[in-house]
């Protein structure tokens, strides 16, 4: 969490076990597994900012996991999201559009992992963490719409119960991360959105009843 160490162990703590109730869940049916797991990689990045909080500045710990909570929240979502609700969905109309936006996920996660290699990252720990790519030729700002795109889209898109719910909330989070926390953006925004996967664990009990 982007507030403290001890916010971020209880988080990880708690969005661990929804998660591991989630999979649980959806034991007998593997399509809904990539969106229940969601809040266990939630509870990764929030374990990831806690040892950012108590590890030293050039600790090998910290190097690495600044690296995982980044590999999340820049790379990742943008294809995982996407691509659960496509594996969840039925009606075929839906499912051709959510492919298509799983397969541009695939080009972002691509993308973001190569430009984490090549330029690197830092992190500065404050009031909140910030995190940034050290990108020479990108602003931050220029690569939000697409990012947020690629997460929210998906959710207006499927007919899974309450993914529209959490589509809305997401972009809520980051409307209120950006105007609120614009230099902490990334932190803030994955603690809201962390909260927020905890609906996941409605969504897939409705989604196998």
């Amino acid at each position: 969490m982007c507030f403290s160490a001890s916010a971020s162990f209880v988080a990880a703590s708690t969005l661990s076990i929804i998660g591991l109730l989630s999979v649980y869940t959806v034991r007998a049916k593997p399509r809904y597994f990539m969106i229940a797991a969601v809040p266990l990689l939630f509870a990764l990045q929030q374990l990831c900012e806690g040892i950012i909080w108590i590890s030293p500045v050039h600790s090998l710990a910290r190097a690495i996991v600044q690296y995982v909570f980044l590999f999340i929240a820049a790379a990742l979502w943008p294809w995982w999201i996407p691509t659960s609700l496509w594996l969840c969905e039925r009606r075929r109309p839906q499912k051709k559009l959510l492919l298509i936006i799983a397969l541009l996920g695939i080009v972002w996660l691509l993308g973001i992992s190569v430009l984490l290699i090549m330029y690197g990252m830092q992190t500065m720990v404050q009031e909140h963490i910030a995190y940034q790519i050290m990108l020479p030729f990108m602003t931050h700002d220029a690569t939000m719409v697409p990012y947020a795109l690629l997460i929210t889209l998906p959710c207006f898109i499927s007919s899974l119960r309450g993914a529209r719910w959490f589509g809305l909330g997401v972009i809520a989070a980051g409307v209120v991360s950006y105007l609120y926390w614009y230099q902490f953006y990334g932190s803030v925004w994955c603690f809201f959105a962390a909260l927020l996967s905890c609906m996941v664990y409605w969504m897939v009990k409705k989604a196998v009843q």
